[in-house]
């Protein structure tokens, strides 16, 4: 592996290890490790403790899950993960693992699974109640905001899917920053037509190309020929996130006074601030 050299490969293998410092009584413990990319196995105190994948060269296979693997220890207890990548754009551990009691790590676990499944059920009746004023009005804004509804529901249940099933890691995140992106386009979409105004349409038109292109990267991201390209490639993505976090703030401004305005403006400021002030699990 050569740190900080732009022109090696986007891929390879790596070690993370570390110490714990437990109470000298012995107890029962519960390491959770969120996706890891893209595959690995986990050693406490030297012995295999499991493992997502295969990591071997000769015999390697990308698996992801969350996944969670308790253990018995006391005193100064050693972790080690083996990771290797060669099939994804994102490498290793992407989240800090939790450690605590099983109980503790269980309901960690259980409360982000209630909260994604609530934000599923939450935007799924809500598209219906869309859906059917849409039917009734037959206006635009409702079936583009109905859209919007499907997509937040399907982004959540990509990250919920991860918590039961051990999944390979194309082709669905490859579907999920898709969705991603199809959400911000349907936002600029959305916030046009209550205006009433089509000065998005360009931007627009980017970011839908932008989805083709973002969609295609993590499909054949195994063919991106060195880390310099995948540099630029995220730069873009964070250039697209703010152009369009700017623009709706701009658009919305001093068009308070059209039906739904305060609401949009309230609505756009939220949507852009998260789009720009979080780092969210979309790699590109």
């Amino acid at each position: 592996m050569e740190l900080g050299n732009k022109e090696a490969s986007t891929y390879g293998c790596g070690t993370y290890r570390m110490f714990l410092i437990l109470p000298e009584e012995e107890k029962i413990w519960a390491i959770s490790m969120a996706e890891v990319f893209s595959a690995y196995r986990i050693y406490i105190n030297g012995e295999l403790a499991g493992e997502v994948g295969d990591p071997d060269e000769k015999t390697y296979m990308d698996r992801v899950m969350n996944r969670v693997f308790t253990f018995q220890g006391s005193g100064v207890v050693e972790i080690v993960i083996a990771v290797a990548d060669k099939s994804h754009i994102r490498s290793g551990i992407q989240a800090i693992p939790v450690l605590g009691s099983p109980v503790r790590v269980s309901i960690q676990r259980g409360l982000r699974v209630l909260g994604s499944g609530c934000a599923i059920a939450f935007c799924i009746c809500i598209m219906f109640g869309t859906l059917m004023v849409h039917v009734r009005t037959r206006t635009k804004e409702f079936a583009i905001f109905n859209l919007v509804c499907l997509c937040v529901a399907g982004y959540s249940l990509c990250s919920l899917v991860h918590n039961f099933f051990l999944l390979p890691t194309r082709p669905w995140y490859a579907l999920e920053t898709m969705i991603y992106y199809l959400i911000l386009s349907c936002m600029i979409r959305l916030e046009d037509c209550i205006i009433g105004k089509k000065r998005g349409i360009y931007l627009f038109l980017l970011i839908d190309l932008w989805i083709v292109v973002a969609f295609f990267l993590e499909i054949f991201a195994d063919i991106l020929p060195s880390a310099r390209l995948l540099y630029d490639v995220v730069w873009i993505s964070e250039a697209v996130k703010w152009v369009a976090a700017i623009y709706m703030l701009l658009n919305t401004f001093g068009e308070t006074d059209c039906r739904y305005g305060k609401i949009v403006l309230v609505g756009t400021t939220i949507y852009a601030c998260s789009l720009c002030g979080r780092s969210d699990r979309v790699s590109l």
